[in-house]
């Protein structure tokens, strides 16, 4: 439901925050909110630090 993605969300937020995010928590929380699918430019898009080298 939308909360619990809301949730995710703010994880993965709090994880691009951090000079080395935890990469076990962010993939297993983008699996829980992408399970319907999202393109790679829209994830760009919504999560741009996935283009950084830590991401």
């Amino acid at each position: 439901d939308a909360s619990s993605i809301e949730g995710h969300v703010n994880v993965l937020h709090i994880q691009y925050s951090k000079m080395r995010p935890d990469t076990l928590v962010v993939k297993d929380r983008m699996q829980r909110t992408f399970a319907d699918g999202m393109t790679v430019e829209d994830t760009l898009k919504k999560y741009p630090f996935l283009k950084t080298p830590s991401g």
